[in-house]
């Protein structure tokens, strides 16, 4: 990935050689995926808990939504810990 911008310690200051439309496009992008991740945090235990109360614990589909919720709770701590959200 080619970065669109550069921070800079010394002066407190962002520079970049794209124009802002390029930017705003791949911030869309990211605030997308924050959206949807924050959606599926709230969706994924529900989705177990229906499972659960099937007695579907050992199943496909509920080993992989585990591990999906596993992978979205690491991705947002790793968010939280850069102080993206």
């Amino acid at each position: 990935m080619n970065r669109l911008t550069h921070y800079s310690e010394e002066t407190k200051s962002f520079s970049s050689n794209n124009s802002i439309d390029e930017i705003i496009e791949v911030l869309a992008k990211y605030e997308n995926l924050l959206d949807h991740l924050l959606l599926r945090q709230q969706q994924i235990p529900m989705e177990l808990e229906k499972l659960r109360e099937q007695g579907k614990e050992k199943s496909y589909k509920f080993r992989e939504l585990f591990g999906e919720k596993l992978t979205v709770e690491a991705f947002l701590a790793l968010m939280k810990t850069h102080k993206i959200i």
